[in-house]
């Protein structure tokens, strides 16, 4: 029996997809390519145009190594912030410059000084050109965050404008105007932070934490006396209770003598008891892998202790490095003959002693992992331990006078 001619016929045109379906879904994969290219091109066309602005924003004079400066008193020209910002031509561009800028880490080339007081002018011109957008709010209060860094890096000159600002803390406005007296150093600022925040009454628990915050950053006997009197405030919650605790216990082994005997690097014996008559700076370090070294210049502490050795040893300053890395070859390699470090280096590795543990201010359990500097008198008297570098200076004078 015959079949039908249709029925063996191979049944495929009803699995086939439509022309027309075809032709809609190459059209739609196409038109979804193209976008996405654009769309690529797009934002590689928004980061090299950051990238450019930016590296405008971050040249010596904001805009060219071979304009000539300003006259000002300001190391940076006061309006390049404005003038970098201006060129972005909508407020999404512009908005990529203030988080770029805000993302970006400080260089030799482009200290932090000038990119938080750049950053803060184009908040501010952020805010005046977009007003209505919807991130004023934030802009507003990074400028306020650029502003103190700035102004706490020594751009004095911008304190009046802090002033105008609002909203503001009063523990805020407290601490910028005590950078007034920036250029007489360290504890003069932090005395007239003192002064301005005694100014405040009633001390209310946010008070209490801008006193903590003072005397955590004050010198030992300056802490003590804060740290005490903290504790005895009822608005000190428990919280900052245990801070000031715990700062009291970290002076606790200062004005106790300190007595040390070790071989250094090149085999000589060293003495604390022959320096009694000096004054000693302990260095306490480990060596940094050669990637975190270039990112952190000087990590390891040995240039600053040069400068001051250099600068104080005709008046009585002597020095002693401690070191504390289980790899001797990364120990000596920065205290090689060609450096001309003259004095002691003293390799501990993991066994340094539970009293000079107390004196680099590291718990017994633990290995020291950063640089520390602490400071012993004429008398051989521990008088400072964990001294901020930028400080370290200003400390040595006093012990030497």
């Amino acid at each position: 029996m015959w079949q039908d001619e249709s029925s063996c016929m191979p049944q495929t045109r009803s699995t086939l997809p439509d022309p027309d379906s075809v032709k809609k879904a190459s059209r739609k994969t196409r038109d979804g390519r193209l976008f996405s290219c654009m769309n690529a091109a797009m934002r590689c066309s928004a980061a090299l145009w950051a990238w450019a602005i930016l590296s405008l924003l971050f040249t010596r004079d904001g805009i060219s190594q071979d304009r000539p400066a300003t006259v000002s008193t300001s190391p940076w020209p006061e309006d390049s912030g404005v003038i970098a910002l201006n060129l972005a031509t909508n407020a999404d561009q512009a908005w990529t410059l203030i988080s770029g800028v805000r993302s970006s880490e400080p260089s030799r080339k482009t200290p932090e000084i000038k990119t938080s007081a750049m950053a803060a002018d184009m908040c501010r011109e952020f805010a005046r050109r977009f007003p209505n957008d919807g991130r004023i709010d934030r802009a507003n209060r990074f400028r306020q965050e650029f502003l103190m860094r700035s102004i706490e890096l020594g751009n004095i000159e911008r304190i009046e404008e802090f002033e105008g600002l609002f909203p503001k803390k009063d523990t805020e406005l407290a601490r910028m105007r005590a950078f007034r007296e920036f250029p007489r150093g360290p504890s003069a600022v932090r005395h007239a932070w003192e002064k301005n925040l005694r100014a405040l009454n009633p001390w209310t628990p946010e008070i209490v934490y801008d006193v903590l915050l003072l005397a955590e950053q004050s010198d030992p006997v300056n802490a003590r006396r804060l740290a005490a009197e903290l504790l005895t405030l009822p608005a000190t919650t428990k919280v900052l209770q245990s801070r000031a605790t715990r700062l009291q216990e970290k002076y606790a082994p200062l004005d106790k003598p300190v007595q040390l005997k070790a071989t250094t690097l090149d085999g000589k014996e060293v003495d604390l008891e022959q320096w009694k008559d000096k004054v000693v700076l302990v260095h306490f370090w480990t060596p940094k892998a050669s990637h975190v070294a270039s990112a952190q210049p000087d990590a390891s502490g040995v240039g600053l202790a040069k400068t001051l050795y250099e600068k104080f040893h005709v008046r009585g300053l002597e020095a002693l490095s401690i070191n504390l890395s289980s790899n001797e070859k990364l120990v000596r390699a920065p205290v090689r003959v060609e450096q001309r470090i003259p004095w002691p280096h003293y390799w501990a590795g993991t066994n340094l002693p539970v009293a000079w543990r107390a004196v680099a201010g590291m718990p017994t359990a633990y290995s020291l992992n950063q640089t520390t500097f602490a400071l012993v008198d004429r008398n051989g008297i521990l008088c400072d331990r964990d001294v901020p570098r930028a400080e370290l200076a200003e400390r040595i004078e006093k012990l030497l006078k």
